[in-house]
């Protein structure tokens, strides 16, 4: 696992073993969790649909 700042610096964890990792933060810091060797696409966009459903939260 490689667990980095938003801004890319790593981060100190320490794998439990049981399929947890222990990361000290300081209140409010971020962090992204994410498989060794994979860059996350960290993009807010749509997200096409795959099944059509039925509608919620808008008046029909």
């Amino acid at each position: 696992m490689t667990v980095r700042t938003p801004a890319g610096d790593p981060v100190p964890h320490r794998d439990r073993g049981d399929g947890t990792l222990e990361i000290d933060l300081a209140r409010g810091g971020e962090v992204l969790v994410h498989p060794q060797g994979v860059t996350p696409d960290l993009a807010v966009k749509p997200v096409p649909i795959s099944a059509p459903g039925a509608r919620w939260g808008l008046p029909a």
